[in-house]
C-alpha cells in the first residue's frame, strides 16, 4: 500500500563561503566569426553567379527568338515578311514590320524576371536598330529599283510614240514626243546624281536610239525615204547606232532602187509594161481561184451568146492575152458561187455568170477602164536590158539591177509556163469532156482557144483525137510502130535533130497507133533526154501523186512508222510531220533554185538522204548489195568537214547524199 511521507522543512543552515576571487580571463573568437562570414560571402557570390548565368542564359535565348524572327522576316519565301512589301509598297516594310518587331519582344520580355528585363531591353534596343537600319536599306534598294523600272517604261512607251510619229510622217509629233522622253530621263538621272557630261551623253543616246529606230522602221515602208532622214539626221547618231542605220538600211535602198531600175527600163517598152500588167492579172486570178476552189475550165461562146449575156462581145481574145479567165460551176452551190464572185468583182474585174456554152461557168476579165494590153511585139532583147543597166556609175547598183532583171525573167517564164499548162489543161478538157454526136468541129470545139493551139502545133494530134472520139476508134499499135518510133529518135539524138523532128514521119492520125500524139511526143522527149546524158535532164519530173506516194513509203517503210499513227501529236506522228514537212521544204527549194520542178529519182535521193540514218551502206558495195548497215553520225565527221565535203558535191554537181558524203569522208582519211 501507499506510504505516505509528509512534507516537513529541515532547519535552515547557511553555508558560509569563503573569500571571493575575481576570474579576469576572456576567450577570441574574431577568427570563428571572420571564417563563418567569409563562408557567408562565398555563398552569397556563388549564388548570385548562378544567377548571372541563368539571367544570361534567358536574355541570350530572348535573342535568339529575335534572330529566328529577323530570319523570317527577311525570309523571301515567307509572304508575310519583305517581300509582302515590293515596288513602291517598300517604304511601308520599315513601319509595319519594326511594329511586328516591337510586339514580338514585348511578348518575349514578359516571360523575364525583372533583371532579366533590364539586360533585355539593352539587347532588343540594339537590336531593333539593326533592323531598322536594314529595313530602311531594303525599302531604300526597292523603291529604287521601281523608280528606275518606271522610269525606263515611260522612256521606252514615250519614245516608241515619237518613233510612231515619225513613221506616220507626223514629224512635229515626233520632236515633241522626243523631248518629253529628253525630260523624263533628265529628272531620272538628276536624281541618280548624273554630272553634266553624263547628262549630255543621256541624251544624246536617247536622240540617236529615237533616231535610229525611226529610220529602220521606215525602210521597211520606203526605203528612199528613210535614205532621206538618215542623211538629215545622221549627225545627231552615235557611231554605233550610224553603223547600224547604214548596214540595216542599205538592203532595203539596194533592193528597191534595184525594182526601180528594172521598171524605169521596162516602162521604157510597152510590150513589157502589158506583159507585167498581164502577168499581175493571171496571179490575180490563179490566187482568187485556189482560195475558192474553182477550177480553170474552157467554154465555147459564140458572139450571140456573148451578148446575150453582158454584151462582153470581145471577150473571145482577151484569154490569150492574159486577161480573162473562166471557171467551172460544177459541183458548186449558190453561196460558194456568190462568195466567188464578190471577190473577183472586189478584185476590180468585170465578171458574168454564164449558164451557156460548153458548160455554165464564171467568166471574169479586166474591165474596159483597165490598161489595155497591146499586141506582143518585140520586148527588147536581153542584151539592151543590161547594156542600160551597165550604164549606171555605181557597181554595186548595176550589180543589183542586173540580178533583178534575171529574177523577173525567169518570173515570167515561169508564169507563162503555168498560162501554157492552163490553156493546155483547158484545151484537152474541152476535147475530152466534148460530146461526141455533137457534131462541132475543132474550131467550134475550143472557141478562142483554137488559135493558141495552132501557134504551138497541137490541132493535128487534136484533130486525131476529136476524130477518135467521134468514130468511137480504140488506140492500138503494134510493136513495129513503136520500134521505128524509137529508132527515129535515137537517130535524131544522134544528128543533134529534135525530136519533133523525127516524129515527123508519123502520120498524126493512126487508128492503129497504141500512144496519142502528145504522149508520143512527152515519150521522145524522155528518151532524148536520157540519151543526153544530163542528169537535170534525165530525171522525169515527179507528180504530187509521186511524191506523196514516195513520202508514204518512207515513212511506213524506212522510218518503221504505221499507217495509224501518221497525222497524230505523239512521237511516231510527229516524226512522220516532221519527215513530210522536210520533203515539202526540199521540194520547194529544188523548184526556186532550179527553175524547174524535182524529178522522180532525185525525190527519191532525197528521201533516202533524210533517212539514210539507218539505211546507208558500206563504202565499196553496190547499193543495195550490202546487207551491214550504220549510222551516219558513226562517222564522226566534224562540222568544218562536212561543210567543205558538201560543198565539193555541189561544186561536182553531184548530189549532196550521205553515200557520197560517205566516199568523199573516207576518201579522204
Amino acid at each position: 500500500m501507499a506510504t505516505l511521507i509528509p512534507r516537513v522543512s529541515g532547519p535552515e543552515v547557511q553555508a558560509q563561503m569563503g573569500p571571493q576571487v575575481r576570474n579576469t580571463a576572456q576567450v577570441d573568437l574574431s577568427p570563428a566569426i571572420h571564417a563563418a562570414g567569409q563562408v557567408g560571402q562565398a555563398a552569397a557570390q556563388i549564388f548570385q553567379q548562378q544567377k548571372d548565368r541563368s539571367d544570361l542564359t534567358a536574355v541570350m535565348q530572348a535573342r535568339r527568338e529575335l534572330s529566328e524572327w529577323e530570319g523570317s522576316a527577311f525570309n523571301p519565301a515567307n509572304p508575310d515578311g519583305v517581300a509582302k512589301f515590293r515596288g513602291k509598297d517598300s517604304l511601308l516594310a520599315p513601319d509595319a514590320l519594326l511594329g511586328d518587331l516591337d510586339k514580338r519582344s514585348g511578348e518575349i520580355r514578359s516571360r523575364l524576371t525583372a533583371d532579366q528585363q533590364a539586360r533585355f531591353d539593352q539587347v532588343a534596343f540594339s537590336f531593333r536598330d539593326t533592323v531598322q537600319t536594314r529595313l530602311n536599306g531594303y525599302a531604300e534598294r526597292q523603291y529604287s529599283m521601281f523608280e528606275e523600272a518606271e522610269n525606263k517604261a515611260a522612256i521606252d512607251t514615250v519614245g516608241q510614240d515619237a518613233v510612231r510619229a515619225g513613221l506616220a510622217g507626223d514629224f512635229n509629233l515626233a520632236e515633241t514626243r522626243l523631248q518629253e522622253v529628253i525630260g523624263i530621263a533628265m529628272a531620272s538621272y538628276q536624281k541618280q546624281g548624273y554630272g553634266p557630261e553624263a547628262l549630255k551623253a543621256g541624251e544624246r543616246g536617247i536622240i540617236s536610239s529615237v533616231r535610229k529606230q525611226t529610220v529602220i522602221g521606215m525602210a521597211l515602208q520606203d526605203p528612199f525615204a528613210a535614205q532621206d532622214l538618215y542623211d538629215r539626221y545622221a549627225d545627231q547618231l552615235t557611231p554605233t547606232d550610224r553603223a547600224a542605220v547604214e548596214r540595216e538600211l542599205r538592203p532595203y535602198v539596194e533592193d528597191r532602187q534595184a525594182d526601180a531600175d528594172v521598171d524605169a527600163w521596162e516602162s521604157r517598152n510597152p510590150v513589157m509594161a502589158a506583159r507585167a500588167d498581164a502577168a499581175s492579172v493571171q496571179t490575180q486570178f490563179a490566187s482568187l481561184g485556189a482560195q475558192h476552189g474553182f477550177r480553170t475550165t474552157s467554154v465555147t461562146r459564140s458572139e450571140e451568146e456573148n451578148r446575150s449575156v453582158g454584151g462582153v462581145a470581145n471577150s473571145q481574145h482577151l484569154e490569150s492575152r492574159g486577161t480573162a479567165r473562166d471557171w467551172s460551176v460544177k459541183g458548186k452551190t449558190p453561196e460558194q458561187i456568190n462568195a466567188f464572185v464578190a471577190d473577183l468583182k472586189a478584185a476590180g474585174f468585170q465578171v458574168i455568170t454564164e449558164p451557156h456554152g460548153t458548160g455554165p461557168h464564171i467568166h471574169a476579165e479586166l474591165p474596159p477602164q483597165r490598161k489595155p494590153i497591146p499586141p506582143e511585139g518585140d520586148p527588147g532583147s536581153k542584151a539592151d536590158a543590161l547594156a542600160y543597166f551597165d550604164s549606171f556609175a555605181d557597181p554595186r547598183r548595176r550589180r543589183a539591177a542586173r540580178q533583178r532583171y534575171g529574177d523577173r525573167l525567169a518570173v515570167a517564164e515561169a508564169r507563162r509556163a503555168e498560162q501554157d499548162r492552163d490553156v493546155s489543161e483547158s484545151i484537152n478538157l474541152a476535147v475530152e469532156n466534148a460530146d461526141p454526136n455533137s457534131g462541132a468541129s475543132l474550131r467550134q470545139l475550143l472557141g478562142r482557144n483554137y488559135t493558141r493551139a495552132a501557134e504551138r502545133g497541137w490541132i493535128p494530134s487534136l484533130e486525131a483525137r476529136w476524130k477518135q472520139r467521134q468514130t468511137g476508134q480504140a488506140e492500138t499499135s503494134s510493136p513495129t510502130t513503136v520500134l521505128a518510133m524509137d529508132e527515129a529518135v535515137y537517130r535524131a539524138s544522134l544528128g543533134g535533130e529534135p525530136a519533133r523532128v523525127a516524129l515527123t514521119h508519123f502520120n498524126p492520125y493512126d487508128p492503129n497507133l497504141q500512144l496519142s500524139a502528145s504522149d508520143r511526143k512527152r515519150y521522145a522527149d524522155a528518151q532524148l533526154k536520157l540519151l543526153s546524158g544530163k542528169p537535170e535532164q534525165t530525171a522525169s519530173v515527179a507528180s504530187e501523186a509521186e511524191i506523196n506516194a514516195i513520202v508514204k513509203q518512207y515513212v511506213t517503210g524506212t522510218l518503221k512508222i504505221p499507217a495509224s499513227e501518221i497525222g497524230k501529236s505523239n512521237a511516231e506522228g510527229t516524226k512522220a510531220w516532221q519527215f513530210t514537212t522536210d520533203m515539202r521544204r526540199w521540194a520547194e527549194q529544188f523548184e526556186n533554185e532550179k527553175k524547174r520542178k524535182p524529178g522522180y529519182d532525185e525525190v527519191l535521193k532525197q528521201a533516202d538522204f533524210l533517212t539514210l540514218q539507218g539505211t546507208v551502206e558500206r563504202p565499196g558495195r553496190l547499193w543495195g548489195t550490202n546487207t551491214e548497215t550504220y549510222r551516219v553520225q558513226d562517222l564522226n565527221i566534224p562540222a568544218t568537214d562536212r561543210i567543205q565535203i558538201e560543198e565539193a558535191l555541189r561544186a561536182a554537181g553531184k548530189p549532196v547524199t550521205a553515200d557520197n558524203i560517205n566516199k568523199l569522208w573516207l576518201g579522204k582519211k
